[in-house]
């Protein structure tokens, strides 16, 4: 006895052997806290009431008898489990010298409900005969998953007989999830109205349905695994239609896929198929500063952190995908605007993947001190660094002196990089008066000397920032929106959307009221475009024109 805290009592015979007959009654209370200080070193603090009854003959070897055990607002007070809401056990046990009749119930509040009744063996080789039946709400995750940015939802209801032995157990039975949702804020990932039903027959597990809400699209999937062989093969089929999976401020996406999964987990196993990127919005985020220092604080009087054990990494899986993409990837932000298009083969396996292709500029330009550089060449890449694509953009022009000057975006989207270059080599501020006014710094205007000074100001970092006309443009639901020069030179707005899959409709119109135009262009096949445009110029006279051209990379 230790006062409230503990009260144990031991009555009957005890024999000195385990084939020798026994005939005990035990009872206890005992609070779980008189635990703790045998628990420091494992970083466990509980609380909690646990009572128990115990009537037992037989021998140690084929116990007999009854035990009942009851834990009441049992939980752990350290670390994430500190704000999981206290569990309840009851659990009843009827000893049949080889076997025992279990009965036991949990639950944690509404969030948790769990029964299994059924009969155990005494020994691992012995058969088993138990029903598993519960429910659980995965909010009762969000102590843990919450830390990391991380959401999920939904109810798992199970109906389950498990069979066999404890060490070769055969499950038959189901397990279902409605209502589900998983996302995570960092990079974007949303899905919702997540459904899945899996069906256990002995060591075939089937993924019989799942399904899930991606943005407006939807995915679903279907597929099995056999943990009943050493191999454990796998064969699953994932299918997205007009699928948004991330939405961020980053990228948000559309697309239709098709992929699956064969092999084996333990050892060769592949992920193939295809993607088609029906449109992609990658927004390059308002500027930073050039650097944020990281200061790492550590605590003098706190004892070193235990090393980490890091779980063995499981086998790589092969990578055989089709990325297709024909047009309507959009690159916007700070001044930048492109379309890009393509095809990228990713092969490889997920821990060092293998990209080949690109997705190269259809058309696209960079806003700077008013003025705007058309985009001569381009593509981005997707280089195995997550969701983030990397950037080589190019505007490149000739200078006064014959040579060439260019301004290329660079970095990823999360970090845009932009250099200038010439040939021959120029100074910085050279290149760009040759880039934005096709001339010398030394013959520049007042005007624009200044407007020279605020792009270098801009490119430095310094003053950056969205562009209000983004706005505008999602308010509009248009795909391009956009101030530039007209063929005067005078100030002019030039907006347009996709109407439909290659075929882009753009209108034109100068502030002065004159020059005026509506252009169409209609992606024939790779790289060949039939290009129209009607309506009037500066002076009011009409102007069409029809044409054809072609662009390929060499």
């Amino acid at each position: 006895s230790a006062g409230q805290d503990a009260n144990i009592t031991v009555r009957g015979l005890a024999p000195l052997s385990i084939a020798g007959a026994m005939k005990l009654a035990i009872e206890g209370r005992l609070n779980t806290a008189m635990l703790n200080p045998l628990l420091t070193k494992m970083n466990t603090k509980l609380s909690g009431l646990i009572t128990t009854n115990m009537q037992l003959a037989g021998t140690p070897q084929a116990p007999t008898g009854q035990i009942t055990l009851t834990a009441q607002k049992l939980r752990d007070l350290t670390g994430p489990a500190a704000s999981l809401p206290p569990a309840d056990i009851n659990a009843k046990a009827n000893l049949k010298g080889r076997a025992v009749d279990i009965n036991l119930g949990l639950n944690a509040g509404q969030d948790v409900n769990f029964t299994v009744n059924g009969t155990a063996p005494m020994a691992a080789t012995g058969q088993m005969n138990l029903a598993l039946a519960g429910r659980l709400d995965l909010k009762l995750l969000d102590p843990i998953l919450a830390a990391n940015g991380n959401l999920v939802r939904g109810i798992i209801t199970t109906n389950m007989r498990v069979g066999g032995t404890p060490s070769a157990p055969t499950p038959n039975g189901t397990l279902n999830l409605t209502g589900g949702s998983v996302q995570n804020i960092a990079s974007g990932l949303n899905l919702s109205a997540i459904n899945a039903n899996v069906a256990a027959a002995s060591k075939l597990i089937t993924v019989q349905n799942l399904s899930a809400k991606a943005g407006q699209g939807s995915i679903s999937g279907h597929g099995s695994i056999n943990l009943g062989l050493a191999a454990m093969p796998v064969d699953f089929a994932l299918n997205a239609d007009h699928a948004t999976p991330i939405a961020s401020d980053l990228i948000t996406e559309t697309l239709n896929a098709a992929l699956t999964m064969k092999g084996d987990l333990k050892g060769n196993s592949t992920l193939a198929g295809r993607v088609d990127i029906l449109k992609a919005n990658i927004n390059i985020p308002k500027s930073l500063p050039p650097s944020v220092a990281n200061l790492p604080i550590h605590n003098a009087s706190a004892p070193p952190a235990a090393p980490k054990s890091t779980p063995p990494p499981l086998p790589p899986i092969q990578l055989a995908l089709d990325v297709h993409a024909k047009n309507q990837i959009f690159i916007r932000g700070d001044g930048l605007f492109a379309e890009l298009g393509g095809h990228i083969g990713i092969g490889g396996t997920t821990e060092n993947p293998q990209p080949t292709g690109g997705f190269t500029l259809i058309r696209g330009y960079f806003s700077l001190a008013g003025k705007t550089l058309q985009f001569t060449s381009g593509k981005i890449e997707f280089n195995g660094g997550g969701f983030i694509p990397a950037l080589d953009l190019e505007a490149t022009t000739t200078t006064s002196n014959n040579g060439t000057a260019s301004l290329i975006v660079g970095g990823t989207a999360a970090k845009p990089q932009i250099s200038l270059t010439s040939s021959p080599p120029l100074p910085s501020d050279e290149i760009l008066s040759q880039l934005l006014f096709s001339q010398s710094t030394a013959n520049l205007s007042p005007f624009q000397a200044a407007s020279l000074a605020a792009a270098l100001a801009q490119l430095s970092g310094i003053g950056g920032g969205a562009s209000p006309l983004d706005s505008v443009r999602n308010a509009l639901g248009l795909d391009q929106l956009s101030v530039g020069s007209s063929a005067s030179g005078a100030p002019s707005v030039q907006a347009g959307r996709y109407v439909a899959p290659g075929v882009y409709v753009g209108a034109s119109q100068a502030a002065s009221g004159q020059g005026t135009s509506a252009n169409v262009e209609i992606n024939l096949y790779k790289g060949l475009k039939l290009q129209t445009s009607t309506g009037t110029d500066s002076t009011g006279q009409n102007s069409n024109s029809v044409g054809l051209s072609y662009q390929f990379n060499y």
